[in-house]
């Protein structure tokens, strides 16, 4: 649990433009991830990558941040804490990683994964093992942001207690778990007229979390959105007693990977009637359709992962992107660009702080 009643500075200013992130998760998870991902680093179309510290290696890492900095140090690196696919860092056999493999203990997948099997301190041990990994190598200073692989941290106290502990002790601003609704009281904005509504998760990723929680059904789910988003404005509220987190968060292209979507969110964002409104995108992305061999299980398969690649690497995304880093009522950036008003240099051989 979280002590004290020190609050940071609110998440946003009165004052100044709306703000954009685009992110793109799980680099580390394979080699094509990795290589979708250094592309649209490489060509300015992503300004957070979140990396599983579990997965990824140094040499990962590093040229992750050399690309980063090739590119002009528009992106950060952020930390994608993982305790549901892949190998422990701590190593132990645990309800956490009870899973022998290659003489190395393994998570369980998150179908098979319940929050009261597992102890607190096995919890905390291994996402401090991971954050520990990822400053080892960049620095705390350069480390843009903290999220968890399914966004699983948002359903626990005590897992969201040992995130907030890291970034409480670091600074380091945490991912929204707010999902954008796209009708508001207040904005009264119109749904997305090109399909499906604004979503965080897939469908599979509903069902997945369904199993987690009890059983159920995606219609079921859907149903008790809004009183979920009651719970996770609270839960924002929490973590904005002691850093940074932006307003919103959409994923998967409201469903469907199309440059239609990312410019409609665009649009909306312009027409928030509050300044400094934050609001992150997310991407998962991949170089190939095809999974590897040694990829890990995943709710997001990489044909969908390399369609998002496809739109993300367009020309139209790069010109669309090239011009809002000039744009005037949108800053498009990393988490601590925009929330922080940082400009981090990703050479590992010089000093963060520009």
């Amino acid at each position: 649990m979280i002590k004290g009643k020190r609050r940071a500075n609110r998440n946003t200013n009165a004052l100044g433009p709306k703000k954009l992130i685009l992110s793109s998760d799980d680099y580390g998870f394979s080699k094509t991830v990795n290589q979708g991902i250094l592309k649209a680093v490489e060509l300015g179309t992503v300004t957070c990558v979140h990396v599983l510290m579990n997965m990824a290696s140094e040499e990962d890492v590093r040229l992750l941040a050399k690309t980063i900095h090739k590119a002009g140090n528009k992106c950060g690196i952020g930390l994608h804490l993982n305790t549901n696919s892949g190998p422990s860092l701590i190593n132990k056999d645990s309800a956490l990683s009870p899973v022998l493999k290659n003489n190395h203990y393994d998570f369980l997948e998150l179908e098979d994964f319940r929050f009261k099997d597992v102890k607190i301190s096995d919890v905390a041990a291994e996402l401090w093992a991971q954050y520990h990994k990822l400053a080892s190598i960049i620095g705390t200073e350069r480390i843009d942001s903290i999220s968890s692989h399914y966004n699983i941290h948002v359903y626990s106290k005590f897992y969201l207690g040992n995130v907030l502990q890291i970034a409480k002790s670091t600074n380091i601003p945490i991912r929204s778990p707010l999902r954008w609704v796209t009708k508001t009281k207040r904005n009264k904005l119109p749904k997305y007229p090109h399909g499906k509504k604004i979503m965080p998760i897939t469908k599979e990723g509903v069902n997945v979390g369904l199993k987690l929680f009890g059983g159920g059904t995606f219609k079921q789910m859907s149903v008790t959105l809004p009183t979920q988003d009651k719970k996770l404005i609270k839960i924002r509220k929490r973590i904005r007693k002691y850093v940074k987190t932006p307003d919103n968060l959409s994923g998967h292209w409201l469903g469907q990977p199309k440059l239609d979507a990312l410019e409609w969110s665009y649009n909306q964002l312009k027409k928030m009637k509050r300044n400094s409104f934050c609001t992150e995108i997310l991407m998962h992305l991949s170089g190939s359709p095809t999974a590897e061999k040694n990829d890990y299980p995943t709710t997001y398969g990489m044909e969908r992962r390399h369609k998002e690649f496809e739109v993300i690497t367009s020309p139209e995304a790069v010109a669309f992107c090239t011009k809002l880093y000039n744009d005037n009522e949108v800053q498009l950036g990393s988490f601590r660009k925009v929330l922080l008003g940082q400009d981090i240099s990703y050479d590992l051989d010089a000093g963060a702080v520009v």
